[in-house]
């Protein structure tokens, strides 16, 4: 069975995603030639697929979580091989958009950085293929 979970969407990334889309749309009106237009469709189509298709999805029979994250990153991790998972507010470049992420170590030194919309089901998801699995939340860090 696979369970999709979206990405949770910071109020900063829609006011910069809003912002963009705007300034792409006054650009071509405001330019004398046809081909801003193409390029600010072609910006805000980028935005909008980049919104529509960044989510997680969890295969139970293969154990495997996927991560899809706009046009070209698709990664799939063995959940049997996540060891950690950790809150974090990193602004690394990531498969995200929000800024309440969490960090996923897996194999021996490997780590990536997400944020699934509903975070304590998403753990509990793994945690029933990987019981082993160590989440770290914001309160046991201090």
């Amino acid at each position: 069975m696979q369970i999709k979970y979206k990405t949770k969407v910071s109020l900063f990334i829609y006011i910069l995603f809003i912002s963009i889309s705007v300034a792409a749309i006054i650009a071509a009106i405001f330019s004398p030639h046809w081909s801003m237009w193409i390029i600010s469709l072609l910006t805000i189509a980028f935005l909008v697929f980049s919104y529509y298709q960044t989510y997680y999805t969890i295969d139970t029979e293969k154990e495997t979580l996927q991560i899809k994250a706009g046009i070209g990153f698709k990664k799939t991790l063995s959940i049997k091989e996540i060891r950690k998972i950790e809150d974090t507010r990193t602004l690394i470049s990531a498969p995200a958009l929000s800024q309440q992420r969490i960090e996923i170590y897996y194999a021996k030194y490997d780590s990536i950085v997400i944020s699934p919309e509903n975070k304590l089901a998403f753990i509990a998801c793994l945690k029933k293929i990987q019981p082993n699995l160590i989440y770290m939340d914001k309160k046991s860090k201090n």
